[in-house]
């Protein structure tokens, strides 16, 4: 029966439509990929719908390419573009079109023992090749508050096929309704990964650090990460707003979410409507401006790391963004109040380690509070503590299946 229905489940999907339109994976590809394959007992798969999954998969990802071949699978051309400007050593791919016999070839030639769907990337076709060919597992899985009657019954139906369904809290749990078999609280990667980087990245860290120290010598950093042009615009009016002694203080790290030349553009335009002075990372050479907006990927993780406090993207319209990545240096926090479907920032917020504000008033008010703080947030670091080693419990949970499965070429 699930052979018929995941068809028609991609077709009445807007996101797959979209995502997959147009895209094969050719036979020169699958020959390369087969070759690399042959080098391993084992495989494992990973599909990332974006940046943000592959970044929680990657403590996984790092440990299991040690034993094993390891093919990460993207949706999104910016999750593939920036697995390539962190120079992933693995194989990855963008998907094929989302069509059984187009997975069936990808699975065919990969052979995977185990594979690995992060949060979010349930794509009817894909989960039924996964099905047939290998066991199947969902890892940090978090249900949106506002989730749709059509869109839980869905995912409910496909959890079906996995053999465990880990969610992120036992409030994501609590939303699917009735508890499955296959289903388990286990935490989120989020938090292994942001330790991770911190510790294995520190000189790129430092590099970034005092390339933003010559930009902004004597002054403290908001970082605002990720940001939308909703972000944008509160954060620049709040910049306006705030007393002189308090704004010449302050030097605003401003990364947008969509690093398109266009979207960058607007950015420093919106700047320079405000009167603010404003220079692009790239460009940077010299002081003297209150806005740096940075226009490079793969840097945000650095940039919290010598900020002085934050503000997360995407809280004023989308939905919040990592909050774990600043977390894990301290930095104050603030979002919009679009925090529901992000469950770190859900329970940050009620456990008074995140400031929700609604508009620039109020964001102006909570950059004069950290302005007299000269100290960082010292409740978070613990708080981070206690939610590391999901990776390792993932790990110890799978590795039997894999080694179950694995075949001599």
């Amino acid at each position: 029966m699930f052979k018929w229905i995941a068809p028609l489940l991609a077709l009445m999907s807007v996101e797959v439509r979209k995502q997959s339109k147009n895209r094969n994976m050719s036979g020169a590809r699958l020959r390369y990929i087969q070759r690399a394959r042959i080098e391993r007992k084992s495989a494992c798969v990973f599909f990332c719908s974006s940046a943000g999954e592959y970044e929680q998969a990657k403590p996984l990802i790092d440990q299991l390419s040690l034993t094993h071949y390891v093919h990460v699978f993207f949706s999104s051309v910016s999750g593939y573009n920036y697995a390539k400007a962190m120079n992933e050593t693995c194989p990855f791919d963008l998907v094929a079109s989302e069509t059984s016999w187009g997975w069936k070839e990808v699975f065919r030639v990969i052979k995977p023992s185990v594979t690995i769907v992060v949060r979010h990337g349930f794509w009817p076709a894909f989960i039924l090749m996964s099905y047939q060919y290998s066991r199947l597992f969902a890892i940090d899985v978090a249900i949106r508050e506002r989730t749709s009657v059509w869109s839980m019954n869905s995912k409910k139906y496909l959890f079906r096929f996995f053999d465990k369904v880990w969610f992120a809290s036992s409030r994501d749990m609590e939303l699917c309704g009735s508890r499955m078999p296959n289903y388990e609280v286990i935490g989120n990667t989020k938090f292994d990964r942001a330790f991770q980087r911190k510790q294995s990245r520190k000189p790129f860290r430092d590099d970034v650090s005092d390339r933003v120290h010559r930009f902004f010598p004597e002054k403290k950093r908001l970082v605002v990460g990720s940001a939308w042009k909703e972000d944008a615009l509160i954060v620049l009016e709040s910049y306006k707003l705030l007393p002189e002694s308090v704004r010449s203080s302050w030097g605003l790290l401003l990364v947008p979410h969509d690093l398109s030349e266009e979207n960058v553009r607007w950015m420093y335009n919106a700047c320079v409507s405000q009167g603010l002075n404003c220079m692009k990372y790239t460009d940077a050479v010299s002081d003297g401006a209150h806005v740096l907006i940075v226009d490079q990927l793969g840097v945000l993780f650095e940039l919290y790391g010598c900020g002085h406090s934050a503000l997360i993207g995407g809280g004023f319209e989308q939905g919040v963004h990592n909050i774990v990545e600043p977390a894990v240096f301290n930095l104050p926090l603030s979002s919009g109040p679009f925090i529901g479907d992000d469950r770190e920032a859900w329970l940050f917020e009620r456990e008074n380690l995140l400031t929700v504000v609604h508009d620039s008033q109020a964001l102006a008010a909570w950059l004069v509070v950290q302005d007299n703080n000269e100290s960082l947030d010292d409740r978070l670091q613990p708080r981070v503590m206690r939610s590391l080693g999901v990776t390792e419990k993932i790990i110890g949970k799978i590795t039997p299946y894999i080694y179950e499965n694995s075949y001599t070429s």
